[in-house]
């Protein structure tokens, strides 16, 4: 499949990092990736056959990057109407706008390369509490709806509930994939310290993507095991489902 991704974070432990002299978006050497990328770089190499890390395909933008974006395109559009059906919430509105950014820079990527983009959001729900099921959703939708204002059909909203932490302990535990929906219950301090005590050392990116790299994962019982990551691993599916089916013009 004749496919690049295009992922942005918070920072180095979830997505990853941009070299010190990189130009955004940046890839292979430049893109320092962290165990979110490792995630969705082992994710799509299961259902595509290649892994977009080691084939230099994956693209990084940063959060800063992002939000400089935002404020173009919110200076841009004042005053212009939008659609009824594209409206979100106020409180969602931030991720709305960054996730437009993160679409222009999706769609100048697809012109640039002449190839077909998918785009990946990485947010953590909330970094102090679990947010109900409605409050999800409107995250969830606010994210869609950027894609769709800026025309960008292939965006995945990726949301853990409340923080990455919850996932990667999932995985890393002793039992893995046992009693984990009840890890997004907890508040990010007691996940950060849960996942520092499995590792035995601060969870650092480095150290992060490491033991990510040598741990058998499997989606399946991810999903089944978390709410968030089962809503990531559909959307996945999905577009990968639609692009092996379709011919779809690049952005």
């Amino acid at each position: 499949m004749n496919l690049l991704v295009l992922v942005s974070g918070e920072g180095p432990t979830d997505m990853g990092k941009a070299g010190q002299q990189a130009s955004e978006p940046c890839c292979g050497e430049d893109f320092k990736h962290g165990p979110m990328a490792v995630l969705v770089d082992r994710l799509i190499e299961m259902f595509c056959s290649f892994s977009p890390i080691e084939s230099d395909l994956m693209y990084f933008v940063s959060r800063k990057k992002l939000e400089d974006k935002s404020k173009e395109l919110s200076k841009a559009s004042q005053g212009r109407r939008e659609l009824p059906s594209l409206k979100v919430p106020k409180e969602t509105a931030f991720f709305y706008n960054l996730t437009r950014a993160l679409a222009t820079f999706a769609n100048e990527l697809a012109k640039i390369r002449k190839q077909t983009v998918i785009a990946i959001l990485f947010r953590d729900l909330d970094p102090k509490r679990s947010m109900n099921h409605r409050q999800r959703q409107d995250r969830w939708n606010s994210i869609r709806s950027g894609f769709a204002v800026e025309g960008f059909k292939f965006g995945i909203p990726m949301i853990p509930n409340p923080t990455s932490e919850a996932w990667l302990i999932c995985l890393f535990q002793d039992q893995p994939y046992v009693g984990c929906q009840d890890m997004e219950n907890h508040s990010s301090n007691w996940l950060k310290d849960r996942l520092n005590t499995l590792l035995g050392v601060e969870a650092t990116r480095d150290i992060l993507v490491e033991r990510l790299e040598r741990t058998p994962l499997d989606f399946d019982r991810l999903s089944s095991a978390m709410t968030s990551f089962k809503e990531f691993h559909d959307r996945v599916q999905e577009v990968l489902k639609h692009l092996a089916t379709t011919r779809p013009t690049p952005g």
